[in-house]
């Protein structure tokens, strides 16, 4: 298994949010809690990660921010003929 330093920092920030809720509820609760919290941010942040990549492409305009196809930019290509 192969953590990135991000998963290493969520799993750290939900033990300690584990570790403050011990204080305030029973451990199966707190444990239930803490879990739902990691699963809800992992499936948000690989669905958001789907969802820039879809919409990327093959990359952006350094220039004017659109998105290119293929190798070029239609709007850059188009100001350049005028």
């Amino acid at each position: 298994m192969k953590f990135d330093r991000r998963e290493i920092l969520l799993i750290a920030a939900c033990l300690f949010f584990l570790i403050g809720l011990l204080a305030i509820t029973s451990t199966i609760y707190a444990i239930i809690i803490t879990l739902a919290i990691y699963f809800g941010i992992k499936f948000l942040v690989t669905k958001r990660k789907k969802m820039i990549e879809a919409d990327i492409g093959s990359g952006i305009c350094a220039d004017c921010g659109q998105k290119l196809d293929g190798k070029f930019c239609k709007n850059c290509i188009d100001e350049s003929e005028k």
